[in-house]
């Protein structure tokens, strides 16, 4: 009888021990298809696809399949689409044929001086878009390999918690109208937060005009419209803004929606793109590459220097000056003061 109660003891313990065992989940496995070309070298789309598989490993959220492991799987199970494999169904027939969770598809295009990345991850079960991102990049087309690519696949990760806020938010917005809200808690703030890293919408439609001059009371109330693209001198008198303004725009408030190349001086400064230099009492830009010089200096992608009272930077290539500096990626310290520099990856 004992040996049975102790049997069925030990049982039990081993029962205990294996269960934790099963419930590990398993991490998901990705593959990532070449980009497609469009108007692009194959060879440097190719490049290029193999350098975002390097840095999306380097991510370790997935475990990745190799190129040549994918190339022969393919093969052997008599698939001939993957070099021309853009669309979700074609993604989700691979992904079964190859056993993983995730495809990851995208392009490279070039418009102008211009080039545009797009990587969209794919869940294979299901065949909904689970993440998406686009980088554009001025210059040469190697940018985009560093630090292009990594941009971009933090971009993409970055995606897929954006996704699940906008279906939180689409979920609320179907409430029956009779739902009562949730009281906040104790200390829960009730006011919305800004943004930094969009606090304004694009306007207008770029190259919807050309003029060398701008002039402008308030938006709306201007010399051209908003879409506009200014090569020369725009004044704001207090405020005026433009899509694109290559050359100087000063006044009170200044306001460039897609890309600025050249000067904004005045009291607030607002840019999408900027190229060399804004001077004022508050500096804000998307991506900033040259300077900012004024009291507050806000940039989501700094390469180049801020220089203020306080500098904040959620992306930092370059130096911040100031009493305050901020930078949540990319800096010595996410909070340093007087002198930040860019850490080496």
């Amino acid at each position: 009888m004992r040996t049975c109660s102790f049997l069925l003891i030990l049982s039990g313990l081993s029962l205990s021990w294996a269960a934790p065992a099963e419930t590990v989940p398993k991490p998901l496995t990705a593959a990532v298809l070449d980009f497609q070309p469009r108007g692009v070298a194959v060879t440097d789309v190719q490049g290029l696809s193999d350098r975002f598989r390097v840095e999306l490993f380097l991510q370790k959220r997935y475990r990745m399949l190799e190129r040549e492991k994918m190339d022969e799987v393919l093969k052997e199970q008599g698939f001939q689409k993957s070099g021309a494999c853009e669309q979700s169904e074609c993604a989700v027939e691979v992904g079964k044929l190859l056993g993983v969770n995730r495809m990851i598809i995208g392009s490279v295009n070039r418009i102008g001086s211009t080039w545009t990345v797009t990587a969209r991850a794919v869940d294979v079960e299901t065949g909904e878009i689970v993440q998406t991102a686009v980088l554009d990049q001025k210059g040469e087309i190697d940018a985009l390999l560093q630090p292009g690519m990594q941009e971009l696949v933090e971009k993409l990760q970055e995606s897929e918690g954006q996704v699940a806020v906008a279906e939180t938010a689409v979920a609320k917005e179907a409430k029956p109208s009779g739902t009562v809200a949730k009281a906040p808690k104790a200390g829960e703030s009730v006011v919305p937060m800004p943004d930094f890293k969009r606090p304004w919408k694009q306007f207008g439609k770029s190259g919807a005009s050309s003029s060398p001059l701008q002039l402008g009371l308030v938006p709306g109330i201007q010399l051209t419209d908003e879409g506009s693209t200014i090569n020369g001198v725009a004044l704001s008198l207090p405020w005026s803004r433009s899509a694109n303004v290559s050359g100087v725009q000063a006044g009170v408030i200044n306001q460039v929606g897609q890309q600025l190349d050249g000067v904004q001086a005045g009291v607030v400064n607002l840019g999408e793109t900027v190229g060399f230099l804004q001077a004022g009492a508050v500096n804000q830009a998307r991506t900033l590459t040259g300077f900012q010089g004024g009291m507050v200096n806000i940039s989501e992608d700094t390469r180049g220097m801020q220089v203020g009272l306080f500098n904040y930077s959620r992306k930092l290539k370059g130096v911040q000056v100031g009493l305050i500096n901020v930078a949540t990626k990319g800096g010595i310290f996410p909070f340093f003061p007087l002198v930040n520099l860019s850490s080496t990856r």
